[in-house]
């Protein structure tokens, strides 16, 4: 079984996107963001998506030039993760 440690010692023009979905998680994005920074993988862009949080988690990441996407409501799980490759399609036809 592949493991993500394996892809991307091998990778040649393989690209990690990690996606995180969040919904009002002002009090724990910062601890997350932190842990980002000091992560032993080689991940190539971070995309946070906002589902309609109405506390101040956008603003958090927004701070961090990490790519951000604002949606009005909460849509759910299943409509974060189709976004989420949405972006990963466009981004790869680039």
């Amino acid at each position: 079984m592949t493991t993500i440690k394996t892809l991307i010692k091998e990778r040649n023009c393989l690209k990690i996107l990690c996606f995180v979905p969040f919904y009002n998680e002002e009090d724990n994005l910062p601890d997350l963001i932190n842990r980002i920074k000091i992560n032993n993988y080689k991940i190539d862009e971070f995309l946070f998506v906002n589902s309609g949080s109405t506390d101040n988690s956008s603003e958090i990441v927004s701070k961090t030039g990490h790519t951000l996407i604002n949606l009005n409501v909460n849509k759910g799980l299943g409509y974060l993760f189709i976004q989420a490759i949405n972006y990963g399609i466009e981004k790869s036809m680039m």
